[in-house]
């Protein structure tokens, strides 16, 4: 998994318009050295400043435009031996990020999205916003999972996707369909399908340690509440959304009933904020799909898991596990100790 941190050539880069890395020592350094560098070059228009390097540049010719074009070329190499100090001051910082990468053991955990900084972020992490299918649990689809495990996804399952994402028909259309498919089948054979999906690895154990930092935890899926109702009960979710099935007489009758479409969850975010005293910059979004993606711009902290690139470009940081989460947001959250201070920006 790439990380991206701060070289030396994109610093230059980034002086021109890019945003300012936060915290970091060595960060500073490269900026001041750059500064240093700007003034040294312009050379004539800071005369005032630049007094104490005229009377080290001393260059002697009876030729006045040999002696002009002298005095420049030696402001230009004194201008090149900074660049130099501030590339070589960005090959340290990558590598001191990679020693604290190694040393808090996250290695490749993080990836910094250089148009999605987080310098505006301000405030603490009070609560996080969980997608379900494919973020906690390794399972990506649960209407694909029940399909596969009925035996209807390449004879009703596949079509209904594709007909979906190609916009030949809407999502309310797509969820219909797929519950038509499954008319019939008793309620307790789905749920006996459903309690077989796992946990992806360090699930519990963060959902268990954001709550005992007071994060208030939220599960929101466009997947299914036998699944969501389920994990929420499990691992104590404050809140839960998610779609459902209708059943009569204990099987599957065709109804379903949207809650959260697939560009959808965003919607929720006021009722979270108003129901538990939030606002939408104090919450983190965590998912893997594109159904995401409308999230991570309403909220403080936009975190992609094992994501494709077109999500992860969205996010502020990601993650290839669980596992790596909450070092990555410890210093965000309250009380949080900090992990890799340094790294954010």
């Amino acid at each position: 998994m790439e990380n991206r941190s701060f070289t030396g050539w994109q610093v230059l880069v980034h002086m021109f318009g890019g945003p300012i890395p936060q915290a970091s020592v060595i960060e500073f350094l490269k900026w001041i050295s750059l500064l240093v560098t700007f003034l040294l070059t312009v050379g004539e228009p800071f005369s005032e400043l630049a007094a104490p390097w005229n009377r080290l540049v001393v260059i002697r010719s009876p030729d006045r435009r040999l002696y002009w074009w002298g005095k420049v070329a030696a402001w230009y190499v004194v201008g090149i031996l900074f660049v130099a100090l501030a590339v070589g001051l960005g090959i340290l910082a990558d590598f001191s990020h990679q020693a604290a990468l190694s040393f808090f053991n996250v290695p490749g955990a993080l990836c910094y999205h250089s148009s999605r900084g987080l310098s505006s972020m301000k405030r603490r992490i009070k609560g996080v916003i969980f997608d379900l299918d494919g973020t906690l649990t390794p399972v990506t689809s649960i209407w694909q999972y029940i399909h596969e495990c009925l035996g209807t996804w390449e004879t009703h399952g596949r079509k209904h996707l594709e007909d979906f994402l190609t916009g030949r028909i809407n999502y309310e259309e797509f969820a219909r369909r797929d519950v038509g498919a499954w008319r019939g089948v008793p309620k307790s054979y789905l749920e006996e399908l459903v309690s077989r999906i796992p946990y992806r690895k360090g699930a519990k154990e963060l959902v268990a340690a954001l709550k005992e930092r007071g994060v208030r935890t939220f599960l929101l899926s466009s997947g299914l509440d036998l699944l969501a109702s389920r994990v929420a009960e499990e691992l104590g979710f404050d809140c839960w959304v998610a779609n459902g099935l209708g059943f009569t007489q204990g099987r599957v009758d065709g109804r379903v009933f949207i809650r959260v479409p697939w560009h959808g969850k965003p919607q929720h975010v006021p009722d979270f904020c108003s129901r538990f005293g939030l606002r939408p910059e104090e919450l983190a979004a965590v998912g893997d799909s594109c159904g995401d993606v409308p999230l991570f711009s309403r909220v403080g902290l936009a975190v992609a898991v094992s994501a494709p690139p077109e999500v992860r470009e969205q996010a502020h940081i990601q993650v290839e596990d669980l596992q790596a989460l909450l070092p990555a947001v410890a210093p965000l959250l309250p009380d949080g100790e900090g992990v890799e201070r340094g790294s954010w920006r």
